[in-house]
C-alpha cells in the first residue's frame, strides 16, 4: 500500500520486467524516452512514473505505467518490491516493482509519444558495470547507449541478486 510509504516528497514506481529466454537466459527490458520530451528527454529507463490517486499500491502505478509505455503482452506477477531509490535529478521517491512473465518471452507494443526505442537485455551482471567520477554504476549497451544514475542502480541491484532471481524460472 502506498500509505506505509509516508507523504513526504513525490514518488513513482517503475517497472521492472523479467522473464527466461532459452537463448539469452533471465532478460529485461528498457526503454529510451524520445529526445523530443521536456522532461528526461532520451533517458534510458525501466517504464514507470508518478503515483496516480488511483493506484493503491506501487504495483498498481508500475503496472499502468508499463501498460501505458510499452503494452506488454502475456500475464504479468508483481513478485518483489525493492527498497526505494531516490532519483537525484527530480527529486522522485521512486519504488521499483519486480514482476515476472507467466507467459515466456514477451512482446510490447510502444507507445510512441512516450517510448523512443526498447531493447530486451539479458540482466546484467557484475563484471558488465563500471563506476563514473562519482562512484555511480553506468553500464553501457549497444542499442540504446549509456545507462546511469537510477536505472544502472536498479540494475546494479539485480545483478548483485542474480542467484537469487535465478531460482523464479
Amino acid at each position: 500500500m502506498w500509505d506505509s510509504y509516508g507523504f513526504d516528497g513525490l514518488w513513482g514506481a517503475i517497472w521492472v520486467p523479467l522473464w527466461f529466454s532459452p537463448a539469452k537466459g533471465v532478460c529485461t527490458l528498457l526503454t529510451r524516452r524520445p529526445f523530443t520530451l521536456r522532461r528526461h528527454p532520451g533517458q534510458i529507463a525501466f517504464p514507470g512514473g508518478a503515483r496516480d490517486p488511483e493506484d493503491r499500491t506501487p504495483a498498481d502505478t508500475a503496472s499502468r505505467e508499463a501498460a501505458e509505455e510499452v503494452s506488454p503482452s502475456g500475464d504479468w506477477r508483481p513478485v518483489a518490491v525493492m527498497s526505494p531509490v531516490r532519483a537525484i535529478t527530480s527529486s522522485f521517491n521512486v519504488v521499483p516493482v519486480v514482476f515476472v512473465s507467466l507467459d515466456g518471452e514477451p512482446v510490447f507494443a510502444p507507445s510512441p509519444q512516450e517510448v523512443d526505442a526498447i531493447e530486451k537485455i539479458p540482466l546484467p551482471k557484475l563484471g558488465d558495470f563500471s563506476f563514473d567520477e562519482m562512484g555511480g554504476p553506468e553500464l553501457i549497451l549497444c542499442g540504446l547507449g549509456r545507462v546511469f544514475g537510477l536505472t544502472a542502480r536498479v540494475l546494479l541491484a539485480l545483478a548483485l541478486k542474480s542467484e537469487e532471481i535465478r531460482w523464479l524460472f
